[in-house]
Protein backbone atom coordinates (compact mmCIF):
# COMPACT_ATOMS: atom_id res chain seq x y z
CA UNK A 1 0.00 0.00 0.00
CA UNK A 2 2.93 2.20 -0.07
CA UNK A 3 2.01 3.72 -3.65
CA UNK A 4 -1.77 4.19 -2.62
CA UNK A 5 -1.51 5.43 0.75
CA UNK A 6 1.10 8.12 0.05
CA UNK A 7 -0.52 9.07 -3.33
CA UNK A 8 -2.82 10.46 -0.99
CA UNK A 9 -0.97 11.41 2.24
CA UNK A 10 2.01 13.36 0.82
CA UNK A 11 -0.73 16.09 0.23
CA UNK A 12 -2.55 15.77 3.31
CA UNK A 13 -3.03 17.81 6.42
CA UNK A 14 -3.19 13.84 8.33
CA UNK A 15 0.79 14.07 8.07
CA UNK A 16 1.81 17.63 8.72
CA UNK A 17 3.99 17.47 11.76
CA UNK A 18 2.93 20.87 12.67
CA UNK A 19 -0.56 20.12 12.49
CA UNK A 20 -0.33 16.90 14.29
CA UNK A 21 1.10 18.69 17.37
CA UNK A 22 -1.54 21.31 17.49
CA UNK A 23 -4.26 18.22 17.07
CA UNK A 24 -5.25 19.50 13.50
CA UNK A 25 -6.40 23.01 15.57
CA UNK A 26 -6.71 24.59 11.95
CA UNK A 27 -9.52 22.30 11.01
CA UNK A 28 -12.95 21.93 12.18
CA UNK A 29 -14.04 18.77 13.36
CA UNK A 30 -16.22 18.43 10.70
CA UNK A 31 -13.41 19.20 8.15
CA UNK A 32 -11.43 16.78 10.07
CA UNK A 33 -14.13 13.96 9.45
CA UNK A 34 -14.25 14.63 6.04
CA UNK A 35 -10.37 14.62 5.16
CA UNK A 36 -10.37 11.10 7.15
CA UNK A 37 -13.10 10.13 5.31
CA UNK A 38 -11.62 11.27 1.77
CA UNK A 39 -8.03 9.27 2.79
CA UNK A 40 -11.03 6.45 3.17
CA UNK A 41 -12.58 6.67 -0.37
CA UNK A 42 -9.07 6.72 -2.09
CA UNK A 43 -7.80 3.82 -0.34
CA UNK A 44 -11.19 2.09 -0.98
CA UNK A 45 -11.29 2.83 -4.04
CA UNK A 46 -8.02 1.89 -5.18
CA UNK A 47 -8.61 -1.26 -2.84
CA UNK A 48 -7.46 -3.79 -6.03
CA UNK A 49 -3.93 -2.35 -5.95
CA UNK A 50 -3.48 -2.35 -2.19
CA UNK A 51 -4.16 -6.04 -2.67
CA UNK A 52 -1.43 -6.40 -5.35
CA UNK A 53 0.95 -4.61 -3.34
CA UNK A 54 0.78 -6.62 -0.79
CA UNK A 55 0.62 -9.97 -2.82
CA UNK A 56 3.53 -9.63 -4.74
CA UNK A 57 6.58 -12.03 -3.70
CA UNK A 58 4.68 -13.99 -1.28
CA UNK A 59 7.92 -16.35 -1.06
CA UNK A 60 9.97 -13.96 1.16
CA UNK A 61 9.95 -14.06 4.77
CA UNK A 62 6.81 -12.42 5.97
CA UNK A 63 5.49 -11.22 9.08
CA UNK A 64 1.95 -9.66 9.84
CA UNK A 65 1.54 -7.75 12.92
CA UNK A 66 -2.24 -8.67 13.88
CA UNK A 67 -5.13 -6.16 15.16
CA UNK A 68 -4.19 -7.61 18.25
CA UNK A 69 -0.98 -6.38 19.20
CA UNK A 70 -0.76 -3.14 21.14
CA UNK A 71 0.19 0.76 19.53
CA UNK A 72 3.16 0.91 22.12
CA UNK A 73 4.59 -2.58 21.36
CA UNK A 74 4.55 -2.00 17.79
CA UNK A 75 7.83 0.17 16.92
CA UNK A 76 10.27 -1.96 19.03
CA UNK A 77 8.95 -5.13 17.72
CA UNK A 78 8.93 -3.82 13.94
CA UNK A 79 12.41 -2.77 14.91
CA UNK A 80 13.05 -5.87 15.71
CA UNK A 81 11.61 -7.78 12.92
CA UNK A 82 13.19 -5.41 10.23
CA UNK A 83 16.44 -7.07 11.41
CA UNK A 84 15.13 -10.25 10.33
CA UNK A 85 12.06 -10.29 8.33
CA UNK A 86 12.34 -9.45 4.27
CA UNK A 87 8.78 -8.32 4.38
CA UNK A 88 6.09 -6.72 6.97
CA UNK A 89 2.61 -6.15 7.04
CA UNK A 90 0.58 -4.18 9.47
CA UNK A 91 -2.92 -3.00 9.82
CA UNK A 92 -2.81 0.63 8.34
CA UNK A 93 -3.04 3.24 11.47
CA UNK A 94 -4.86 5.88 10.07
CA UNK A 95 -7.53 3.90 8.53
CA UNK A 96 -9.82 3.01 11.40
CA UNK A 97 -10.26 6.73 12.17
CA UNK A 98 -11.82 6.99 8.62
CA UNK A 99 -15.19 5.43 9.50
CA UNK A 100 -17.68 7.73 10.81
CA UNK A 101 -19.53 6.64 13.46
CA UNK A 102 -23.48 5.58 12.78
CA UNK A 103 -26.41 7.70 14.59
CA UNK A 104 -28.24 4.97 15.26
CA UNK A 105 -25.01 3.44 17.61
CA UNK A 106 -24.86 6.99 18.79
CA UNK A 107 -28.53 6.84 20.38
CA UNK A 108 -27.91 4.04 21.72
CA UNK A 109 -24.59 4.43 23.62
CA UNK A 110 -26.19 7.66 24.88
CA UNK A 111 -29.27 5.74 25.91
CA UNK A 112 -26.68 3.42 28.50
CA UNK A 113 -25.19 6.23 29.16
CA UNK A 114 -21.97 6.89 27.28
CA UNK A 115 -20.07 9.68 25.84
CA UNK A 116 -20.95 10.22 22.08
CA UNK A 117 -19.72 11.87 19.16
CA UNK A 118 -16.62 13.03 20.03
CA UNK A 119 -13.88 12.94 17.50
CA UNK A 120 -10.28 11.43 19.38
CA UNK A 121 -7.90 13.81 18.12
CA UNK A 122 -5.35 12.42 20.35
CA UNK A 123 -5.82 9.29 18.38
CA UNK A 124 -5.74 10.73 15.34
CA UNK A 125 -2.56 12.70 15.81
CA UNK A 126 -0.94 9.56 16.94
CA UNK A 127 -1.57 7.30 14.38
CA UNK A 128 -0.49 9.97 12.05
CA UNK A 129 2.65 10.65 13.55
CA UNK A 130 3.00 6.28 12.98
CA UNK A 131 2.61 6.44 9.81
CA UNK A 132 5.32 9.11 9.66
CA UNK A 133 7.97 7.31 11.29
CA UNK A 134 7.08 3.79 9.06
CA UNK A 135 7.43 5.87 5.98
CA UNK A 136 11.11 4.60 5.73
CA UNK A 137 10.30 0.80 5.74
CA UNK A 138 7.19 1.44 3.08
CA UNK A 139 9.71 3.61 0.59
CA UNK A 140 12.07 0.72 1.03
CA UNK A 141 9.81 -1.65 0.19
CA UNK A 142 10.01 -3.50 3.57
CA UNK A 143 6.68 -2.61 5.38
CA UNK A 144 2.98 -2.83 3.44
CA UNK A 145 0.22 -0.60 5.05
CA UNK A 146 -3.13 -3.13 4.78
CA UNK A 147 -6.47 -1.69 5.71
CA UNK A 148 -7.39 -4.90 7.74
CA UNK A 149 -9.65 -3.03 10.59
CA UNK A 150 -11.87 -2.81 7.41
CA UNK A 151 -12.99 -6.77 8.84
CA UNK A 152 -13.86 -5.72 12.17
CA UNK A 153 -15.70 -3.30 11.94
CA UNK A 154 -19.62 -3.31 12.89
CA UNK A 155 -22.27 -3.20 10.51
CA UNK A 156 -24.01 0.14 9.95
CA UNK A 157 -27.03 -0.79 11.02
CA UNK A 158 -27.70 -2.30 15.01
CA UNK A 159 -29.82 -5.44 13.76
CA UNK A 160 -32.12 -7.64 16.51
CA UNK A 161 -30.23 -11.10 16.79
CA UNK A 162 -31.98 -14.30 18.67
CA UNK A 163 -30.05 -17.74 19.60
CA UNK A 164 -31.42 -20.56 21.04
CA UNK A 165 -28.28 -21.93 22.20
CA UNK A 166 -27.01 -18.30 23.88
CA UNK A 167 -24.91 -17.74 20.82
CA UNK A 168 -22.60 -20.64 21.72
CA UNK A 169 -22.18 -21.26 18.07
CA UNK A 170 -19.89 -17.88 17.63
CA UNK A 171 -16.93 -19.85 19.25
CA UNK A 172 -16.33 -22.98 17.09
CA UNK A 173 -16.73 -26.70 19.16
CA UNK A 174 -14.45 -27.79 21.35
CA UNK A 175 -13.05 -23.57 21.71
CA UNK A 176 -16.39 -22.92 23.95
CA UNK A 177 -14.89 -24.26 27.15
CA UNK A 178 -11.38 -22.57 26.95
CA UNK A 179 -13.40 -19.52 26.68
CA UNK A 180 -15.54 -19.91 29.32
CA UNK A 181 -11.87 -20.74 31.26
CA UNK A 182 -10.62 -17.21 30.32
CA UNK A 183 -13.37 -14.84 30.72
CA UNK A 184 -13.77 -12.65 34.37
CA UNK A 185 -17.08 -11.08 34.96
CA UNK A 186 -18.26 -8.21 37.20
CA UNK A 187 -20.73 -5.95 37.66
CA UNK A 188 -20.64 -2.05 36.75
CA UNK A 189 -21.68 0.43 38.16
CA UNK A 190 -22.80 4.45 36.59
CA UNK A 191 -20.33 7.12 37.41
CA UNK A 192 -21.54 10.91 38.25
CA UNK A 193 -21.19 12.53 34.97
CA UNK A 194 -21.82 10.04 32.89
CA UNK A 195 -20.00 6.57 32.01
CA UNK A 196 -19.27 3.43 34.05
CA UNK A 197 -16.71 1.96 35.91
CA UNK A 198 -16.12 -1.76 37.14
CA UNK A 199 -13.60 -3.40 39.66
CA UNK A 200 -11.99 -6.59 39.77
CA UNK A 201 -12.68 -7.77 42.80
CA UNK A 202 -15.93 -6.96 42.54
CA UNK A 203 -18.44 -9.66 43.53
CA UNK A 204 -21.03 -10.89 40.77
CA UNK A 205 -24.55 -10.34 41.60
CA UNK A 206 -28.03 -9.93 39.67
CA UNK A 207 -27.80 -6.58 38.31
CA UNK A 208 -28.21 -4.75 35.03
CA UNK A 209 -24.41 -3.63 33.58
CA UNK A 210 -21.47 -6.44 33.48
CA UNK A 211 -18.27 -6.38 32.14
CA UNK A 212 -16.37 -9.54 30.74
CA UNK A 213 -12.86 -9.34 30.35
CA UNK A 214 -11.12 -12.74 28.86
CA UNK A 215 -7.76 -13.39 30.90
CA UNK A 216 -5.15 -11.95 28.50
CA UNK A 217 -7.05 -9.98 26.39
CA UNK A 218 -6.79 -6.17 26.11
CA UNK A 219 -10.21 -5.40 25.25
CA UNK A 220 -12.84 -5.43 27.61
CA UNK A 221 -16.74 -5.50 26.85
CA UNK A 222 -19.33 -4.35 28.29
CA UNK A 223 -22.90 -5.41 28.20
CA UNK A 224 -26.48 -3.81 29.81
CA UNK A 225 -29.81 -5.78 30.11
CA UNK A 226 -32.49 -3.49 30.18
CA UNK A 227 -36.10 -4.58 29.80
CA UNK A 228 -38.47 -4.65 26.47
CA UNK A 229 -42.06 -4.56 25.28
CA UNK A 230 -43.01 -5.06 22.01
CA UNK A 231 -46.11 -3.68 20.13
CA UNK A 232 -47.44 -4.41 16.95
CA UNK A 233 -47.72 -1.16 14.46
CA UNK A 234 -51.13 0.72 14.39
CA UNK A 235 -50.92 1.26 11.21
CA UNK A 236 -48.03 -1.62 9.40
CA UNK A 237 -48.30 -5.09 9.89
CA UNK A 238 -45.26 -5.24 8.63
CA UNK A 239 -43.66 -2.79 11.22
CA UNK A 240 -43.76 -3.24 15.35
CA UNK A 241 -42.69 -0.92 18.02
CA UNK A 242 -40.12 -2.01 20.91
CA UNK A 243 -39.84 0.10 24.08
CA UNK A 244 -36.91 -0.79 25.94
CA UNK A 245 -35.79 1.21 29.42
CA UNK A 246 -33.15 0.01 32.89
CA UNK A 247 -35.44 -0.78 35.51
CA UNK A 248 -34.21 -0.05 39.00
CA UNK A 249 -34.42 -3.63 40.03
CA UNK A 250 -31.96 -5.94 39.03
CA UNK A 251 -33.21 -9.36 37.27
CA UNK A 252 -33.97 -12.64 38.63
CA UNK A 253 -30.94 -15.04 39.59
CA UNK A 254 -32.19 -17.26 36.28
CA UNK A 255 -32.48 -14.81 33.95
CA UNK A 256 -29.42 -13.23 34.87
CA UNK A 257 -27.04 -16.28 34.78
CA UNK A 258 -28.83 -17.38 31.39
CA UNK A 259 -27.78 -13.57 30.25
CA UNK A 260 -23.78 -13.71 31.57
CA UNK A 261 -23.95 -16.70 30.09
CA UNK A 262 -24.92 -15.33 26.73
CA UNK A 263 -22.19 -12.45 27.07
CA UNK A 264 -19.50 -15.31 27.55
CA UNK A 265 -20.48 -16.23 24.85
CA UNK A 266 -20.87 -13.17 22.44
CA UNK A 267 -17.44 -11.57 23.99
CA UNK A 268 -15.87 -14.78 22.97
CA UNK A 269 -17.03 -14.78 19.30
CA UNK A 270 -16.09 -11.05 19.52
CA UNK A 271 -12.64 -12.01 20.02
CA UNK A 272 -12.42 -14.94 18.07
CA UNK A 273 -13.80 -13.41 15.14
CA UNK A 274 -11.23 -10.82 15.53
CA UNK A 275 -8.09 -13.79 15.67
CA UNK A 276 -9.50 -15.32 12.63
CA UNK A 277 -9.74 -12.14 10.79
CA UNK A 278 -5.76 -11.83 11.27
CA UNK A 279 -5.28 -15.39 10.16
CA UNK A 280 -7.35 -14.47 7.33
CA UNK A 281 -4.96 -11.55 6.10
CA UNK A 282 -1.87 -13.15 7.26
CA UNK A 283 -2.77 -16.37 5.05
CA UNK A 284 -3.75 -13.91 2.06
CA UNK A 285 -0.26 -11.75 2.65
CA UNK A 286 1.52 -15.09 2.97
CA UNK A 287 3.52 -13.99 6.28
CA UNK A 288 3.08 -15.19 10.29
CA UNK A 289 1.08 -13.95 12.45
CA UNK A 290 3.11 -11.52 15.30
CA UNK A 291 1.30 -10.65 18.79
CA UNK A 292 1.83 -9.72 21.91
CA UNK A 293 -0.84 -10.74 23.26
CA UNK A 294 -0.83 -13.71 25.94
CA UNK A 295 -5.00 -14.55 25.06
CA UNK A 296 -3.87 -14.87 21.18
CA UNK A 297 -0.87 -16.68 21.24
CA UNK A 298 -2.84 -19.19 23.84
CA UNK A 299 -5.45 -19.34 21.27
CA UNK A 300 -3.02 -19.62 18.43
CA UNK A 301 -1.01 -23.07 20.04
CA UNK A 302 -4.84 -24.45 20.84
CA UNK A 303 -5.65 -24.53 17.33
CA UNK A 304 -2.66 -24.96 15.52
CA UNK A 305 -0.42 -28.07 15.82
CA UNK A 306 2.82 -26.70 18.41
CA UNK A 307 5.33 -28.75 16.05
CA UNK A 308 5.39 -25.44 14.32
CA UNK A 309 7.98 -25.57 10.73
CA UNK A 310 11.64 -25.03 11.26
CA UNK A 311 10.88 -21.52 9.53
CA UNK A 312 8.38 -20.61 11.84
CA UNK A 313 10.71 -21.71 14.80
CA UNK A 314 13.46 -19.58 13.98
CA UNK A 315 11.23 -16.59 13.20
CA UNK A 316 9.78 -17.12 16.81
CA UNK A 317 13.10 -16.85 18.36
CA UNK A 318 14.62 -14.53 16.09
CA UNK A 319 12.10 -12.35 17.75
CA UNK A 320 13.21 -12.95 21.18
CA UNK A 321 17.02 -12.01 20.25
CA UNK A 322 16.95 -8.54 21.07
CA UNK A 323 20.31 -6.57 20.47
CA UNK A 324 21.07 -4.28 23.59
CA UNK A 325 21.50 -0.84 21.75
CA UNK A 326 18.19 -1.33 19.71
CA UNK A 327 16.48 1.24 21.67
CA UNK A 328 18.75 4.38 20.58
CA UNK A 329 17.99 3.59 16.88
CA UNK A 330 15.61 4.73 14.46
CA UNK A 331 13.41 3.06 11.86
CA UNK A 332 15.27 5.33 9.65
CA UNK A 333 18.38 3.97 10.33
CA UNK A 334 17.92 0.37 10.12
CA UNK A 335 16.33 0.93 6.99
CA UNK A 336 19.25 2.52 5.46
CA UNK A 337 21.91 0.30 6.69
CA UNK A 338 19.43 -2.79 5.28
CA UNK A 339 19.12 -1.36 2.04
CA UNK A 340 22.92 -0.36 1.83
CA UNK A 341 24.18 -3.46 3.10
CA UNK A 342 22.29 -5.64 2.08
CA UNK A 343 24.41 -8.56 1.73
CA UNK A 344 25.78 -7.85 5.36
CA UNK A 345 22.01 -8.08 6.15
CA UNK A 346 21.14 -11.35 4.57
CA UNK A 347 24.56 -13.12 6.39
CA UNK A 348 24.18 -11.69 9.66
CA UNK A 349 20.32 -13.48 8.99
CA UNK A 350 21.72 -16.96 8.24
CA UNK A 351 24.36 -16.68 11.30
CA UNK A 352 21.45 -15.86 13.32
CA UNK A 353 19.53 -18.95 12.24
CA UNK A 354 22.47 -21.08 12.33
CA UNK A 355 22.85 -20.42 16.24
CA UNK A 356 18.73 -20.54 16.32
CA UNK A 357 18.78 -23.99 15.16
CA UNK A 358 20.08 -25.86 18.14
CA UNK A 359 17.25 -24.06 20.35
CA UNK A 360 13.96 -25.16 19.02
CA UNK A 361 13.90 -28.54 21.16
CA UNK A 362 14.56 -26.67 24.17
CA UNK A 363 11.31 -26.67 26.57
CA UNK A 364 12.31 -24.56 29.47
CA UNK A 365 11.75 -21.13 29.63
CA UNK A 366 14.59 -20.60 31.88
CA UNK A 367 17.26 -22.64 29.86
CA UNK A 368 16.07 -20.65 26.53
CA UNK A 369 16.53 -17.57 27.82
CA UNK A 370 20.24 -18.02 29.01
CA UNK A 371 20.65 -19.75 25.50
CA UNK A 372 19.44 -16.37 23.78
CA UNK A 373 21.98 -14.68 26.27
CA UNK A 374 24.71 -16.68 25.17
CA UNK A 375 23.95 -15.75 21.54
CA UNK A 376 23.75 -12.65 22.28
CA UNK A 377 26.61 -12.49 23.57
CA UNK A 378 28.71 -14.32 21.10
CA UNK A 379 27.26 -11.91 17.79
CA UNK A 380 27.22 -8.70 19.66
CA UNK A 381 30.66 -9.02 21.69
CA UNK A 382 33.13 -11.51 20.72
CA UNK A 383 32.24 -11.02 17.09
CA UNK A 384 31.66 -7.70 16.65
CA UNK A 385 34.54 -6.71 18.47
CA UNK A 386 36.43 -9.42 15.71
CA UNK A 387 34.77 -6.69 13.14
CA UNK A 388 36.50 -3.30 14.92
CA UNK A 389 39.76 -5.51 15.14
CA UNK A 390 39.82 -6.27 11.25
CA UNK A 391 38.97 -2.66 10.41
CA UNK A 392 41.52 -1.92 12.81
CA UNK A 393 43.98 -3.79 10.88
CA UNK A 394 43.05 -2.27 7.30
CA UNK A 395 43.00 1.07 8.82
CA UNK A 396 46.77 0.73 9.97
CA UNK A 397 47.62 -1.26 6.94
CA UNK A 398 46.52 1.36 4.47
CA UNK A 399 48.12 4.22 6.64
CA UNK A 400 51.65 2.30 6.49
CA UNK A 401 50.91 2.20 2.69
CA UNK A 402 50.09 6.06 2.65
CA UNK A 403 47.14 4.45 0.79
CA UNK A 404 44.84 7.33 2.10
CA UNK A 405 44.33 10.06 4.90
CA UNK A 406 43.49 9.42 8.74
CA UNK A 407 40.89 12.06 8.59
CA UNK A 408 39.05 10.45 5.40
CA UNK A 409 38.82 6.94 6.86
CA UNK A 410 37.74 8.02 9.80
CA UNK A 411 34.53 9.49 8.68
CA UNK A 412 34.42 6.37 5.56
CA UNK A 413 34.95 3.43 7.60
CA UNK A 414 32.16 3.60 10.13
CA UNK A 415 29.17 5.75 7.51
CA UNK A 416 29.84 4.31 4.48
CA UNK A 417 32.64 1.85 4.34
CA UNK A 418 35.72 2.41 1.85
CA UNK A 419 35.15 4.56 -1.27
CA UNK A 420 37.32 5.34 -4.21
CA UNK A 421 36.67 8.58 -4.07
CA UNK A 422 37.90 8.84 -0.09
CA UNK A 423 41.16 7.48 -1.49
CA UNK A 424 44.02 9.78 -1.43
CA UNK A 425 47.20 9.44 -2.96
CA UNK A 426 46.74 5.71 -3.39
CA UNK A 427 48.81 3.43 -5.83
CA UNK A 428 47.12 0.97 -7.69
CA UNK A 429 48.20 -1.90 -5.62
CA UNK A 430 46.73 -0.70 -2.11
CA UNK A 431 43.51 0.47 -3.56
CA UNK A 432 43.03 -3.13 -4.56
CA UNK A 433 44.28 -4.60 -1.36
CA UNK A 434 42.27 -1.86 0.94
CA UNK A 435 38.97 -3.03 -0.89
CA UNK A 436 39.36 -6.22 -0.99
CA UNK A 437 39.68 -6.46 2.57
CA UNK A 438 36.78 -4.03 2.78
CA UNK A 439 34.75 -6.94 0.92
CA UNK A 440 36.30 -9.66 3.45
CA UNK A 441 35.20 -7.67 6.40
CA UNK A 442 31.72 -7.13 4.83
CA UNK A 443 31.18 -10.54 4.54
CA UNK A 444 31.50 -11.40 8.22
CA UNK A 445 27.83 -11.94 9.49
CA UNK A 446 28.28 -9.56 12.67
CA UNK A 447 29.46 -6.91 10.22
CA UNK A 448 25.37 -5.58 10.03
CA UNK A 449 25.36 -5.73 13.97
CA UNK A 450 29.30 -3.59 14.06
CA UNK A 451 26.64 -1.11 11.58
CA UNK A 452 24.06 -0.39 13.36
CA UNK A 453 25.83 -0.27 16.97
CA UNK A 454 28.10 2.42 15.29
CA UNK A 455 25.00 4.11 14.26
CA UNK A 456 24.51 4.36 18.27
CA UNK A 457 27.63 5.37 18.66
CA UNK A 458 28.25 7.89 16.10
CA UNK A 459 25.11 8.60 14.56
CA UNK A 460 25.40 10.55 11.19
CA UNK A 461 25.89 14.41 11.85
CA UNK A 462 27.55 14.11 14.64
Amino acid sequence: MSRVCFDFLSDSLLLDTDAQENLFAGLSDEELVTELSRYREHVLARIEEVQAEVLDNTTALGAYFGTSLSASAKIQNLLRASLYFDRLVIDDPLFPHSRKPASISDAFAEFFGYETGGLNRQAVSDAGRLVLMLQPLVAAGVLKLVPSSLQHEPPREIGLTYSPTLFAERVPDGLLAWFHGRADVVPMKQVDGGGWSYRKDSKLEPCRAIAVTLRGHDHGMCYHLPEVKYEPHPEDDDRFRLYTWIPDEPPSGESFDAWVTQCINQASGVAYAAVAADIVTAAATGSMILTDSEFVSDLLEVRVSKNGTLREDLANLAMRFELPFMENLTIADVVRIRQSEGEAFQNYRLELQRHLRDLRGIVSEEELARRLEDIQHEIVEVQVRRVEQEIRRLRRDLFRGAAIGAASLSTMIPTQGLSLAGLVLATSEAVKSGLDYVDMTRRDPSYFVWRLRREVKDPPGS
